[in-house]
This record gives C-alpha cells, structure tokens and sequence, in this order.
C-alpha cells in the first residue's frame, strides 16, 4: 500500500503525453519514462536556477559568453564538473518514491546517465533562460 507520502510525491510530477510505455519498453526506459521525465519536468526551474548559480560560483560571467561559447561550457560542465553532476543527481533522487529508489539501487550507473543527459538536454534547450 502506498504511503500518503508517496502519493503526494508522485501527484506533484506533470504528465508526459509524449513519454511513450509501452510492451516493448525496456525496464530502463519505462521508469526513464514513467519517472525520471517528470521529476525532471517538475524541477525545470530549480534546474536552471542552480545550473546557472554554479557556473556563477565558478567565476563565470555568463554575460560575456556567445550562445555557442555558453553551449560547449555547459557541455564541459555536465561531463567533468563533479560537483555539479552531484547537485543534479541529488535534485532528481530527492524526489524518488521508496520503491522508486529501490529499482534506482538496481541499476543507478545506468540511471544516473540517463538522470544527467535528459537533464543537460533541458539546459541546453533553454540557454536563452541562463543568459537571463
């Protein structure tokens, strides 16, 4: 039976329409679906708010960067910046169920990835929003 906490956490995730399940889904890709996406969609604002206040703390003028200069920072970011990719990661799994994080144990190098590159797609969509 699930907890009233559990319900509360997974009422507040907006629905992706576009998010396909489906027989043939992979375990991976169904909770990549059913959970990750909208945990991630939930926490656009706050996603971009720290992206954006850790590349400040790093010194960056934001300001002064090209879209395209911004772009390949944010790439850098995502793949060697380990503190960031912690604060990302930490953002995301906060939001887990308990049975949500035990499927995560099974598998979280997997889901970890999928955490971080669904997540850099949304700041790399949305560069305009950094820059402001």
């Amino acid at each position: 039976m699930k907890t009233s906490r559990t319900d509360s956490l997974q009422k507040i995730r907006p629905e992706i329409k576009a998010a396909k399940i489906s027989a043939a889904s992979s375990a991976q890709e169904t909770f990549q679906n059913k959970t990750l996406r909208p945990i991630i969609k939930f926490q656009h604002p706050l996603l971009l708010a720290l992206v954006k206040k850790h590349l400040k703390k790093r010194n960056q003028n934001l300001q002064a960067l090209s879209p395209e200069k911004l772009a390949a920072l944010l790439e850098s970011s995502f793949d060697k910046d380990v503190q960031l990719r912690q604060l990302i990661k930490g953002m995301v799994l906060g939001l887990f169920t308990q049975e949500e994080f035990l499927r995560y144990s099974q598998n979280d190098s997997d889901i970890h990835k999928r955490i971080l590159q669904i997540c850099k797609e949304r700041v790399l969509t949305n560069l305009e929003e950094i820059l402001s």
